[in-house]
C-alpha cells in the first residue's frame, strides 16, 4: 500500500474532455502546489515510440519500453529528471501526431502497470495536484 506521510495530495480523475487539466492547473496555482499531469507520461511513452519506429499497437514493445523508462528513471535518474525533460519537450508531446497515437499506448494495462510506482514518485516531495486516469482510484487511493 502507498504510505500517505508526505504532503498534501489531490487526485482529479474524469474523462477527457472534462476540465480535468484547467481545474488542475488553476487549483495548483492557488494553493502553491505542484501541478503533474500523469497523461504526459504516456505521451513520452508515446513520442519514444514514435521516435525509435516502434508499433504504439504492439503490447509487447509498449511494455518493454514503459520497463525501460521506469527503470532508467527509478534506477539511473530521478523522477525529477523526468519532471524536466517532460517540461522541456512538452510542445513535442502535445503535438498532432501525438494526440493521435497516445490513446493506443495507454490502452496496454501493462504499461499502465509499470508507471504506477513513477506517478507515486511525483507525490512524494511535498503537496501536489495530480491529474489523471486512475489517480484517486489505482494510483494514489
Amino acid at each position: 500500500m502507498y504510505k500517505k506521510n508526505i504532503g498534501l495530495i489531490i487526485t482529479i480523475d474524469g474523462p477527457a474532455g472534462a476540465g480535468k487539466s484547467t481545474v488542475a492547473k488553476e487549483l495548483a496555482h492557488k494553493l502553491d502546489f505542484v501541478y503533474i499531469n500523469t497523461g504526459d507520461l504516456y505521451r513520452y511513452i508515446t513520442y519514444y515510440a514514435l521516435y525509435k519506429r516502434l508499433d504504439v499497437n504492439n503490447a509487447q514493445a509498449m511494455n518493454k519500453l514503459s520497463k525501460e523508462i521506469v527503470r532508467k528513471y527509478t534506477q539511473e535518474y530521478s523522477y525529477l529528471d523526468l519532471i524536466s525533460h517532460i517540461k522541456l519537450i512538452t510542445a513535442k508531446i502535445h503535438s498532432p501526431e501525438i494526440n493521435k497515437k497516445v490513446s493506443f499506448v495507454a490502452r496496454h494495462s501493462l504499461v499502465r502497470e509499470k508507471l504506477i510506482p513513477l506517478q507515486r514518485m511525483f507525490a512524494q516531495d511535498g503537496s501536489v495536484v495530480m491529474e489523471g486516469r486512475d489517480i484517486g482510484t489505482v494510483i494514489i487511493p
